[in-house]
């Protein structure tokens, strides 16, 4: 069954799943990486162009200065402007930047960089979908692998009960009245199946637990014990595997998809024109981002939340929460949680 699942999948040995998984992930870092390198230089050229846009309106109030009659007055007069300047002026100094830089070449090379990034991005989000497909994949076969284990183990038990017990024979349902009277001797536990047969009023019950006993007491010990153990053993790992396949189902119900997006701790959050963090939901294909049943936190200027919302009255996404953004600061509606 195994190897049959592994060459469905497309491997040949559980190493094969190992190695794509490695190489995937690998791959989906250096994506993760490129694209926060190319986030940097898109926000440093957005500094460089409110820089320069700064010291283009600032620098004819400074020109001024040099013209004023009284330049203490004048400077007093425009010192918000002059300030800017200095700032700027400061800006440039710091980066060795001895010519004014071009405006217009900066924001195309923004331009190319957000085309490139929404590129990679894409590239990554198939690299993210093909390391969990792979990771579910070795889930399984790990999850394979633990079932032969347990069948094994199994198996050897019941040989061992078989060899134990000779040529006697328990039907299913005395190993189970045995479980359910097991003791730590033989002596212990024929006792306790004895005393409760003067109370058992079902005639089937009674049956099963005198036939039981008697097939106990036929049994030498210490091995007649050491079935009593191994017995007991059994039935407590076929309850433990009821559990744990309960739980299982329980946690994939209640699954939910991975939040995608913008990190909580990303550079957007800290963007000087950043206003709102938005947590939505993807109701259709038609949205402008992402598929349906997908998850996204974005944080956004007050023109991209506005498109967020027009997109929502359109039916396109849904948005779960909501937070307005202050100088890198969340001052949510309501208390949300926002990294699942």
């Amino acid at each position: 069954m195994k190897l049959i699942y592994l060459e469905e999948c497309g491997f040949s040995c559980p190493e094969d799943v190992d190695t794509a998984i490695k190489e995937s992930s690998d791959r989906q870092r250096e994506l993760s990486k490129e694209m926060k390198s190319m986030e940097k230089r898109i926000a440093d050229n957005k500094e460089l162009i409110r820089q320069a846009t700064v010291y283009r309106k600032t620098k004819p109030t400074y020109d001024g200065l040099k013209k004023a009659r009284k330049p203490e007055r004048y400077r007093e007069e425009n010192r918000a402007d002059l300030a800017l300047l200095e700032a700027a002026g400061r800006y440039f100094k710091k980066r060795e930047m001895t010519k004014f830089p071009a405006i217009a070449k900066i924001q195309a090379e923004n331009e190319f960089l957000l085309s490139r990034k929404n590129a990679i991005y894409r590239e990554y989000r198939r690299q993210k979908t093909k390391t969990e497909e792979l990771r579910r994949v070795k889930s399984n076969i790990d999850a394979m692998l633990r079932q032969e284990y347990k069948l094994q183990r199994r198996q050897e038990q019941e040989r061992q009960r078989m060899k134990t017990g000779g040529s006697m024979q328990f039907t299913k349902n005395e190993l189970e009245m045995i479980y359910k009277y097991a003791a730590t001797t033989k002596e212990d536990t024929v006792k306790a199946m004895k005393e409760t047969l003067p109370s058992t009023e079902d005639q089937l019950t009674y049956i099963i637990i005198r036939n039981a006993a008697e097939k106990l007491e036929k049994l030498s010990e210490p091995e007649c014990s050491r079935f009593i153990a191994d017995n007991k053993a059994y039935h407590i790992e076929k309850s433990e595997q009821s559990v744990l396949r309960r739980l299982a189902e329980a946690k994939e119900r209640v699954k939910q998809s991975v939040l995608q997006g913008h990190d909580l701790s990303g550079i957007e959050r800290f963007q000087s024109d950043t206003r709102y963090m938005i947590v939505l939901e993807v109701l259709n294909n038609d949205s402008p981002v992402g598929f349906k049943g997908e998850r996204y936190r974005f944080f956004l200027s007050d023109a991209e939340y506005r498109n967020a919302k027009v997109s929502e009255k359109r039916g396109e996404i849904q948005i779960k929460s909501h937070a307005d953004v202050v100088a890198g600061k969340l001052y949510p509606d309501k208390k949300v949680e926002y990294d699942r």
